[in-house]
């Protein structure tokens, strides 16, 4: 309170006593004490209306924003560019007539526009029987580069991966000329993607806690085609108990989801993983499975070292509050009951969760965690988790 009498509110309050919250303007929630916006929003408070230039108000009910539409209700409002049109449509409100090269309807594209790009071509794709995962058959910004079926993208050597990276692309025809696997037979399909034996090779995370409910990537060749070709059996995934649950599709190709059932005791050897039908049978079509998982107690998390920080641990040449040598975050030390290797650790501040990449494993008692950013001071409490998912009782 200044001496004239008047209110310099903290944040997130307003008002002339400072006695109204503004938190995230409605338009968005709070992590880590900053507003995380709703897409088409953005500002420390979300106050930003990205679309607000093709924004159009119900003439009954002005400046109401829940009545209002954006981007003519020919596509939606994104946070980086605006509107981002349907499929024919372009311009700041979805307005105008998308426009892309002729090459786009010859070669079954279709042409998307936003509010900075009169038009895109979305390229051709080919119809692969059994898959669930699309295929290019065009790239480029005018679809001028035909390639064969099972684009995978680009190798870090430069070159299109085709053919799923399990055969060689004809250019003159655009067809795969599949490899064959000594002593079980050739991949087939019209983009190499269904292997002669079906196996599982590894999953991912290969570790989670007592209670189930890890969601794992099972990983092999073409394992995605098993779930139309075993149809309309249901395929299971098996964790050496009576209970399974079904496999789903993964967004990524050779590969299925799967989550952990619980169990009643730790399993430091591993349990088989391995898939199954409705009935508990082994599935016919695989082959084999190379895949362990290992079940353990929830850990409990003993110390934590430094117990306290810079509210601001990334420093920068204008952070008062953090370190100013080095942008490195500063890091905490956790030391636990059990970590077992092969976790996908993560670690929580408070309801900050880290990426997997700000957290090492160090040993089987020993976690590294990267301090967040945060917009408070105040004591927080820490938790770790080894699958992305249930986390250890807070420190």
């Amino acid at each position: 309170c200044f001496q004239d009498g008047t209110c310099m509110c903290y944040d997130n309050y307003e008002g002339a006593d400072c006695s109204i919250l503004n938190d995230c303007s409605g338009r968005g929630t709070r992590k880590c004490g900053f507003c995380v916006c709703q897409e088409g929003y953005q500002g420390d408070l979300c106050e930003v209306d990205v679309c607000e230039d093709s924004r159009v108000f119900d003439s009954q009910d002005p400046g109401n924003y829940s009545a209002s539409s954006v981007c003519s209700g020919r596509g939606r409002c994104t946070t980086q560019a605006g509107c981002v049109c349907d499929a024919g449509w372009a311009g700041r409100n979805c307005s105008d007539v998308a426009v892309c090269e002729s090459t786009c309807e010859e070669r079954n594209g279709q042409c998307f526009g936003s509010r900075d790009d009169p038009g895109t071509c979305e390229c051709g794709k080919y119809d692969i029987p059994n898959t669930p995962h699309d295929t290019v058959e065009w790239t480029g910004r005018y679809c001028t580069f035909r390639q064969c079926p099972g684009y995978r993208g680009i190798s870090s050597g430069g070159a299109p991966i085709v053919c799923s990276g399990k055969g060689l692309c004809d250019e003159g025809l655009y067809q795969c000329s599949c490899f064959n696997v000594q002593g079980e037979g050739p991949y087939t399909g019209a983009d190499c993607g269904i292997p002669p034996l079906y196996r599982i090779t590894t999953i991912t995370p290969k570790v989670g806690p007592l209670e189930g409910g890890t969601l794992v990537s099972v990983v092999g060749p073409g394992l995605e085609r098993l779930l139309p070709v075993v149809a309309p059996k249901i395929v299971f995934c098996d964790f050496g108990t009576d209970i399974r649950y079904p496999a789903v599709v993964s967004p990524f190709p050779d590969s299925l989801l799967c989550t952990t059932p619980p169990v009643s005791q730790a399993t430091p050897e591993g349990v088989p993983v391995t898939l199954t039908d409705v009935n508990g049978l082994p599935i016919e079509e695989l082959h084999e499975s190379l895949a362990t998982f290992e079940y353990f107690a929830q850990p409990r998390i003993v110390r934590l070292t430094p117990s306290y920080g810079p509210l601001r641990p990334v420093g920068g040449p204008n952070e008062l509050r953090g370190p100013s040598s080095t942008n490195q975050p500063n890091t905490v030390t956790v030391t636990g009951t059990y970590f077992p290797p092969n976790g996908d650790y993560r670690c929580s501040f408070g309801d900050c969760e880290g990426p997997a990449s700000s957290t090492t494993w160090v040993d089987t008692a020993t976690v590294v965690c990267a301090m967040p950013q945060l917009a408070s001071p105040g004591r927080i409490e820490v938790s770790v988790t080894a699958n992305a998912q249930q986390y250890t009782l807070p420190q």
